[in-house]
């Protein structure tokens, strides 16, 4: 890769979960610029702003308004300032990761006009589409095939791609991935410490962790109904997030007399490890996600995971009968049958754990970085 390539990154927000890549991408490659629109989505309170040193690449946020449409659980941002933005990067090659904001489709046109090389990073799979209409899918693939090459999140991603037109020789496939040193780190730092931060927070001896949005995708519902089902004093299900919906579960789990239960709200990514460090079993119930990084961090932090067949991260990372199960959203049956395995065979369950640990290792933000730089060149080919 010509280290004297200046690459330009054309992103939604920062939220820690990118954070490490892009911080790994410019110890590799330094004329990195990565342009925001904006500093956050509405429907978020993820917070990598109380320590600037945190971002370590140059990144602007651009002016703009947003608005946050909740049902489709989707922000629309409009920028200005962005040709001016554009023309002083004086990038070789933009990196686009979205379609769904007017700035993306201005920042191609940017690109065709001035010949600049356009790599579309993309997550969206053909199970997490929202819309398939007509009109959404010829602008999808006039979108995607507009662009010289492409990063996938994985290879559900890439699937995606090539059904819109993307020619396969021009994507290379990544694993999408956090901060796994980080959470290595930390979890191994908290191990000895697992039943200490039990009792210090009133979690019974096997505990299943939950973490997301409190909203419909997220499928929190067939959780709480199987956990309904198997609760025992021994087992616990402790919940990271918040959103509309956490009035509703909490007033269900005090009319249905669901004990054990615990409601710990968000958690900034500081604060993550010990909830991890406590769980036994990671649920991820979503009826779609793109793919599931809450899956990634598990892992690291040498978790069993009970993943849904829906999300993207469930092809590449989670081996059934290996480090977990992978299940249907839409038939507790199947979940119920998954937990049940894991919390009747303690020792099943910490060598899936384990097993967790040796997929995940390797899938670092690093790794990736070499996965986006080869996109990059394949523009150029």
């Amino acid at each position: 890769m010509n280290k004297n390539l200046k690459i330009l990154f054309c992103d939604n927000t920062l939220p820690p979960y990118p954070l490490a890549f892009y911080n790994a991408l410019a110890a590799k490659h330094p004329l990195l610029e990565v342009m925001l629109l904006a500093g956050r989505e509405k429907n978020r309170k993820w917070d990598v702003s109380k320590d600037k040193s945190q971002i370590r690449f140059k990144c602007h946020v651009l002016p703009g308004f947003q608005l946050f449409f909740t049902k489709k659980d989707w922000p629309f941002i409009i920028n200005y300032g962005l040709l001016r933005q554009m023309l002083k990067s004086k990038a070789d090659a933009v990196v686009l990761t979205g379609y769904d904001c007017p700035s993306y489709w201005f920042a191609l046109l940017y690109a065709k006009v001035f010949r600049k090389k356009v790599v579309f990073w993309n997550g969206s799979t053909l199970e997490s589409s929202q819309n398939r209409s007509f009109g959404v899918s010829t602008m999808r693939r006039l979108f995607i095939k507009s662009a010289d090459a492409y990063l996938a999140y994985g290879s559900q991603a890439k699937e995606f791609l090539i059904h819109y037109g993307a020619k396969p020789h021009k994507i290379s496939v990544g694993c999408n991935t956090v901060d796994i040193d980080y959470f290595l780190r930390e979890s191994s730092c908290l191990a000895k410490r697992k039943e200490d931060i039990k009792e210090k927070n009133g979690y019974p001896a096997k505990v299943i962790l939950f973490s997301g949005q409190l909203i419909p995708r997220k499928n929190l519902d067939i959780l709480l109904e199987v956990f309904a089902e198997i609760a025992k004093d021994d087992i616990g299900l402790v919940i990271l997030g918040e959103g509309p919906l956490k009035n509703k579960y909490t007033q269900w789990c005090r009319e249905n007399k669901v004990n054990n239960v615990f409601f710990e709200d968000f958690k900034q990514i500081e604060d993550l490890p010990k909830y991890y460090a406590a769980a036994d079993i990671f649920v991820m119930p979503s009826f779609k996600e793109v793919w599931g990084l809450v899956v990634n961090e598990a892992m690291a932090c040498g978790l069993p995971v009970i993943c849904s067949n829906k999300a993207g991260v469930a092809k590449d990372l989670v081996k059934d009968d290996v480090n977990g199960y992978t299940f249907n959203p839409e038939n507790p049956c199947d979940l119920k049958d998954k937990l049940m395995r894991l919390l009747n065979d303690p020792k099943k369950s910490e060598q899936m754990g384990k097993q967790s640990l040796q997929i995940i290792k390797d899938r670092t933000p690093e790794k990736y970085t070499d996965n986006l730089l080869k996109a990059v060149e394949l523009t150029f080919e």
